[in-house]
């Protein structure tokens, strides 16, 4: 960016054009010239990319502090450089030559169909397509199938999406989600009244495997401590993807912020008592959460809800989940802070 702007102030060229394209740039993305100031973005948009892709087993893109904050302009451009990110990783590893497969996964997939904001809905939609060709698959993990069918045109291409899946696993739902679910597997004639039935009474593990418009199969998957031995990765990797993932599901669980209550002083905070960690969150009044929810989806020695304030305490192995997700609550508020604090200063 600041390369371009640099090149627009030296050309020297008059036209209306160019005198908006560069106001644009200094007020948005670059270091000014002509002023003592930085763009609102320009931390994110100029200067040269520090995330290595390429050389590593796993990288993940937590967008959820985005998602949550109040510059929608913000989570849009974010999500369009990592879109273009991993749509040039794909095609660079792939030219490569090596052989190495290579997947994209969309957790919380829900919260990106989004009318608001079709550029993911869209990458996905493309990807579904393409990807194969370059030894590659994509992923998309779900909570809320509802938001599948949210609009008509956000229906039309979640059911492309699942047309070009080559497999679908379908876990434990409510009767309405299941119902939800069918609808989007219509062009199948639906569920028989035995898989509606097994779903909403399945057990942890237990799924329906879609191969195909005409096939279906019931699997029971009884993960081994042993398997996890296959995994190409030593135990500490391991142990952090771990972390990471449990304190990514506890905050999604959560709704992000959304039941958190901001405004109270220690809104997230950690008690240690004979080294054993509880984490305490302080939610707000109006809330439709259960702690059983929680013991359901995180693995935890106890969780109690009363007077709005949720309370964890969490087993010896993910124990650090709760600095992990103090840390995470605080960066977010911090991110928000800094956004209120610019518009207030742009507006004076």
């Amino acid at each position: 960016m600041q390369d371009f702007y640099n090149w627009l102030i030296n050309n020297k060229e008059k036209s209306e054009l160019y005198i908006k394209l560069i106001e644009l740039l200094e007020d948005g993305f670059v270091n000014s010239l002509r002023e003592n100031k930085k763009g609102t973005y320009s931390m994110f948009y100029n200067g040269y990319t520090s995330i290595d892709i390429a050389n590593n087993y796993l990288t993940i893109f937590d967008m959820s502090s985005l998602k949550d904050g109040i510059d929608t302009r913000l989570f849009a451009m974010q999500m369009f450089l990592v879109i273009k990110l991993l749509e040039r990783q794909i095609k660079v590893n792939y030219g490569l030559n090596t052989n190495t497969p290579q997947r994209v996964i969309f957790d919380e997939a829900h919260l990106l169909m989004d009318k608001d904001f079709p550029i993911a809905l869209n990458f996905i939609y493309r990807m579904v397509k393409m990807i194969r060709k370059r030894n590659g698959g994509i992923t998309v993990i779900t909570q809320n199938p509802e938001d599948f069918l949210s609009t008509p045109e956000i229906a039309k291409k979640t059911k492309a999406i699942i047309n070009n899946s080559q497999y679908a696993f379908i876990m434990q739902a409510t009767e309405t989600n299941i119902n939800k679910i069918e609808k989007l597997y219509s062009d199948s004639d639906g569920f028989t009244e035995y898989e509606k039935k097994s779903l909403v009474t399945a057990t942890q593990g237990f799924c329906l495997l879609i191969t195909s418009k005409s096939r279906r199969f019931t699997l029971n998957m009884d993960v081994q401590q042993e398997d996890f031995r296959n995994i190409a990765v030593d135990e500490s990797t391991l142990k952090i993807w771990v972390l990471g993932y449990l304190t990514t599901r506890l905050y999604n669980i959560l709704n992000g912020l959304k039941h958190i209550d901001t405004k109270l002083e220690e809104c997230v905070s950690i008690k240690e008592i004979n080294d054993q960690k509880t984490l305490q969150i302080k939610l707000k009044e109006k809330h439709n959460l259960k702690a059983e929810l929680f013991k359901q989806n995180i693995e935890i020695k106890a969780v109690n809800l009363e007077n709005n304030i949720l309370s964890f305490v969490f087993k010896d192995l993910h124990n650090q989940i709760a600095y992990k997700f103090y840390d995470k609550i605080t960066k977010k508020l911090m991110l928000i802070n800094e956004q209120i604090n610019q518009e207030v200063d742009s507006n004076e």
